[in-house]
C-alpha cells in the first residue's frame, strides 16, 4: 500500500510539473521545449504497443501517426492518414552499416505465447493456402496483407519554400562541367536526361525450366466456312474440278520435263517430254512401251487396214501373156520406216479362175496359170516394180483315147475338161520407207502343156487385203 501511494505521488508530481511547463520529461527535469514528452535513460527503452497484423488492421479509426509494433513482420508501423495506410518503417531508407557490435549473452528462453493469426491467413487455419498468397510471389507475409487503397485525403496547405540546395551533378554529365556535351547524349535523341544514364545491359540470365503443359482445352465449335481461296481454280482437287477449259486447263508440265504418275510412292507410268508413254517403264522409246502383260477388251485397230475385192468377170485370152487383174489394185502409206521398230504390211491376195472354153489341136493338153503379187511406188507400176511372190494352179485338161484311134492326129479324145482353180499369195512385206505410198496388184500369166489354139481363162472372184503392222 505504501508503494502504491509513492507511485501515485510520483505521477501526480510529474503531472503538476508537466502542467506547469506544457510538456513533460521522464528521466529529465528539463524536457526539450519543442517536445510534449521527452524520455531519457541509458538503461531502459520506450516500449510501444505490440500486436499482430490482424490486430493492427482491426484498430478502429486510427489517428494520424499512430505508432505500433507488428509482431508478424517484426516492424514498426505508423498510420498515415492522408493516404489511409499503415506505413512500415522497415521499408524506409537507411544509412551505411556500422561496425558489428559484440554478441551479447544469450537470454533465457521465454515462455511460448499463443500463436497469433497472420494477416495473410484469411481463414485463420494457419495453412498457407494458394489463395492467400495475394501478390503471387510464393511467400505468405505482410506484403499479402495490404488493404485496399483508401480515398485520397484533402490536400494540406502549402509549406513555405525551403532554401535552395547546391546544384547536384546530372547523371549524364560524365565530366561534371554542367555543359551538355555531344558525347554525353548517350542515346543520340538530342536530349540530355536520365535516358542517357542507363548502364550497359547485363548478361542474359539462364533460361528457366519449361513449365508443365496444361490440360487440353475443350474443342471449340467449328467455325464458318471461309471464302473460296484465290488459287482454287488453278489447281486440280481430289474431288474434281468444274468449269474447266481443255485449251488452257490440263494435267502435265509446261517445261521439257517428263510427267510421272505414282502409286504407293512408286512410279507406275511416265509420259516423256517427247510424247512416249511408258507403263512400268521409266525410259519408253516408243509411243507406248509396256513392261508386263497387256490385255485389250474390244476391237483393236492396229494402225491401218485396206484392200479391194471384185467378182466382175475378166477374160484373159489364152495367149495374152502376163496380165494385171483389174479392180483390186490397192495402196497404203507407211507410217514408220525401216529400223528396229519399223512398220511392215501383211498382204493376202486371192483369185479364182475357170478354163472351160479352150480349144486344143493336139491330142492332149494341160492349162494352168500363175498369179504373182507385185509392188511398186506408183499407180502405173513403173517405179521400183518388184514381184514379191506367186502361186499357180491347173484349170484345164484335154485327154485322148489312143485305144480307139488310128494315130496321133486321127485318134478320138475322151474329153476336154474345164476346171475352176483358185490361188492365194500371203506374205509380209518389210523394210519399207516411212512416208512412201506403196501399190500392190495381182498379175496372171497363162501356163500350158501344148498351147491351146483358142479360148480364154475366165477370172471370177479376186481380192487384195493389206494390213500395216509393227514388226
Amino acid at each position: 500500500m505504501k508503494q502504491l501511494l509513492l507511485s501515485f505521488a510520483a505521477i501526480f508530481a510529474l503531472f503538476m510539473q508537466a502542467h506547469a511547463q506544457s510538456n513533460a520529461g521522464i528521466g529529465t527535469n528539463t524536457p526539450d521545449p519543442s517536445s510534449i514528452l521527452e524520455l531519457q535513460s541509458s538503461t531502459q527503452g520506450m516500449l510501444v504497443p505490440r500486436m499482430t497484423a490482424a490486430q493492427r488492421l482491426a484498430i478502429a479509426t486510427p489517428a494520424n501517426s499512430l505508432l505500433v509494433y507488428d509482431t508478424d513482420s517484426m516492424c514498426f508501423f505508423y498510420y498515415k492518414q492522408p493516404s489511409a495506410t499503415w506505413v512500415s518503417l522497415c521499408n524506409g531508407g537507411s544509412g551505411g552499416n556500422g561496425p558489428t557490435g559484440p554478441t551479447g549473452p544469450a537470454g533465457s528462453n521465454g515462455m511460448n505465447g499463443n500463436n497469433g493469426i497472420s494477416c495473410w491467413d484469411l481463414n485463420g487455419d494457419g495453412v498457407q493456402d494458394p489463395g492467400e498468397d495475394i501478390n503471387s510471389d510464393g511467400f505468405w507475409n505482410a506484403q499479402d496483407c495490404a488493404g485496399a487503397a483508401g480515398p485520397a485525403g484533402p490536400t494540406g496547405p502549402a509549406g513555405s519554400n525551403g532554401t535552395n540546395g547546391s546544384n547536384g551533378l546530372n547523371c549524364w554529365d560524365t565530366n561534371g562541367d554542367g555543359v551538355q556535351d555531344p558525347g554525353e547524349d548517350a542515346n543520340g535523341d538530342g536530349s540530355w536526361n536520365s535516358l542517357d544514364c542507363a548502364g550497359a545491359t547485363g548478361p542474359a540470365g539462364p533460361a528457366g525450366a519449361t513449365g508443365a503443359a496444361g490440360p487440353a482445352g475443350a474443342t471449340g465449335p467449328a467455325g464458318a466456312t471461309g471464302p473460296t481461296g484465290a488459287d482454287l481454280n488453278t489447281h486440280w482437287t481430289i474431288t474434281g474440278n468444274g468449269g474447266t477449259n481443255a485449251a488452257t486447263n490440263f494435267v502435265g508440265t509446261t517445261d521439257p520435263n517428263d510427267l510421272v504418275v505414282r502409286t504407293n510412292n512408286t512410279e507406275k507410268m511416265r509420259v516423256t517430254s517427247g510424247g512416249n508413254v511408258g507403263i512400268n517403264n521409266p525410259a519408253p522409246v516408243n509411243r507406248l512401251d509396256v513392261i508386263g502383260s497387256a490385255k485389250i477388251l474390244g476391237d483393236f485397230i492396229n494402225q491401218e487396214m485396206t484392200g479391194a475385192r471384185t467378182n466382175v468377170l475378166q477374160n484373159v485370152a489364152y495367149n495374152a501373156g502376163a496380165t494385171a487383174l483389174n479392180g483390186i489394185t490397192s495402196s497404203i502409206t507407211i507410217s514408220d520406216g525401216s529400223g528396229v521398230n519399223n512398220s511392215g504390211v501383211f498382204i493376202s491376195a486371192y483369185c479364182d479362175v475357170y478354163a472351160g472354153g479352150l480349144t486344143w489341136s493336139q491330142n492332149y493338153g494341160v492349162a494352168a496359170y500363175s498369179v504373182a503379187l507385185q509392188r511398186a511406188e506408183d499407180a502405173g507400176f513403173t517405179i521400183n516394180l518388184t514381184t514379191l511372190g506367186a502361186a499357180s494352179t491347173i484349170v484345164g485338161l484335154k485327154v485322148s483315147d489312143y485305144n480307139n484311134g488310128a494315130g496321133a492326129t486321127n485318134g478320138n479324145y475322151v474329153a476336154t475338161h474345164g476346171l475352176a482353180g483358185n490361188a492365194t499369195v500371203s506374205l509380209v512385206d518389210l523394210n519399207l520407207t516411212a512416208g512412201v505410198t506403196y501399190y500392190y496388184r495381182l498379175v496372171l500369166t497363162p501356163l500350158y502343156i501344148n498351147t491351146p489354139t483358142a479360148g480364154n481363162l475366165s477370172v471370177y472372184d479376186r481380192s487384195i487385203s493389206i494390213i500395216q503392222v509393227k514388226r
